[in-house]
């Protein structure tokens, strides 16, 4: 894609999380590549979670691995789960003075999820491995069918408990797959 995470070289080895977190950082400003009304609402969903829990179990995950990952493929798969994860909240809480159930929600979510793949893929380069495309594919069924199943309290302002482990566990097959990838199993 030409873009922030691709700065990371082919042999870096993902090891310190807070530069990995700056790359995902930049390759998320890379986003906004003009001031629309969409990437200003992309940026309310963005800055609405700051704890970031679900990006940084990937970094800290992938900073674990003895494989030890490539930075590229790291930098992919966190930003794929920060969007994800941006999107469930989206989906769960809505927008600034925009119900979750209002049009603008609904388009800012699903916007939000073909970033996700977007960061996974890219025409002018190899992409990231296709086990890494898999894990997170595999990962959107299973919150989407999960998000299926809950139903939301009216008012409710936290996300449900099935779609936050959703998120997590996407993260965890990022995780895992970023491994795999490493040890040469998939590409």
């Amino acid at each position: 894609m030409g873009r922030a995470r691709d700065t990371a070289t082919e042999g870096e080895c993902a090891t310190d999380d807070a530069a990995t977190l700056a790359a995902v950082d930049a390759y998320l400003a890379s986003l906004r590549r003009a001031e629309t009304p969409l990437s200003c609402v992309v940026d309310t969903a963005l800055a609405a979670r700051p704890e970031r829990r679900p990006t940084r179990a990937v970094l800290e995950g992938a900073a674990r691995v003895p494989s030890h990952p490539n930075a590229r493929d790291v930098v992919a798969g966190a930003s794929a789960v920060d969007l994800l994860d941006a999107r469930t909240v989206v989906r769960w809480v809505g927008l600034p003075e925009r119900a979750p159930e209002s049009t603008d929600a609904v388009l800012v979510g699903d916007y939000l999820h073909s970033l996700a793949f977007e960061a996974l893929v890219g025409a002018d380069e190899d992409g990231v491995s296709t086990g890494l495309l898999a894990a997170v594919t595999a990962g959107v069924s299973d919150l989407y069918g999960a998000e299926a199943g809950v139903a939301a309290t009216p008012g409710e302002r936290d996300v449900p408990v099935a779609a936050r482990r959703g998120v997590f566990a996407i993260a965890d097959a990022v995780v895992d797959a970023l491994d795999a990838t490493a040890r040469g199993e998939t590409r």
